[in-house]
């Protein structure tokens, strides 16, 4: 409605109107509509950007995973959520070029995700995977739990079917794990 108003008053959409009104979708729970604005943004030739597809991708529920996986990847054709770094290793902290942080654990998610499947459609070679999380110290100081070290251990171990094995690479350290080449091995197996 509010889109429909601007258009009638002159006002053009810009990627800041059309960020606002995706995140609005994901809190809102409609998820069909921040797609339909993330698609409808370039027949109306306005550029989506990291915060765009962050928003459209924290929208979709985890029921669809396969849809928020093909977002991501047109985001990262477009140069956004580039998470290798110079050794190989997946660092989440690199997921948010645009921004100062890292991804979100929806993006986080779904970027592991599109990663596993890479393995499955044979365009990356299985070895072992080491993934960064950062240890959640800018959470703490917040008073939250470190939450990206938590999630990801946990949609990796528990919300995959089936779950994967993770090595900690340092007990002390909450920020990095490991996922062995035989535990992907059996994923894609059983994917």
């Amino acid at each position: 409605t509010l889109f429909k108003e601007m258009s009638t008053n002159g006002v053009v959409p810009d990627v800041i109107t059309y960020n606002a009104a995706i995140s609005a979708c994901e809190k809102g729970g409609q998820w069909q509509q921040a797609l339909t604005l993330l698609n409808e943004m370039s027949t109306n030739g306005v550029v989506p950007n990291v915060i765009t597809y962050s928003a459209a991708i924290e929208a979709l529920p985890i029921s669809e995973i396969d849809t928020a996986r093909t977002v991501c990847a047109q985001a990262m054709h477009e140069g956004h959520f580039q998470i290798w770094n110079d050794r190989g290793e997946v660092d989440l902290h690199l997921g948010n070029t645009d921004s100062s942080g890292g991804c979100s654990a929806a993006v986080a998610r779904v970027l592991l995700y599109l990663t596993l499947h890479e393995y499955v459609e044979e365009t990356r070679a299985i070895a072992d995977l080491t993934v960064i999380t950062g240890q959640g110290r800018g959470s703490r100081e917040r008073g939250a739990l470190a939450v990206l070290p938590t999630s990801t251990r946990s949609f990796l171990q528990r919300e995959l079917k089936p779950g994967l094995t993770i090595t900690e690479v340092v007990p002390r350290n909450p920020g990095r794990f490991v996922l062995m080449a035989e535990s992907i091995r059996a994923w894609v197996a059983a994917t």
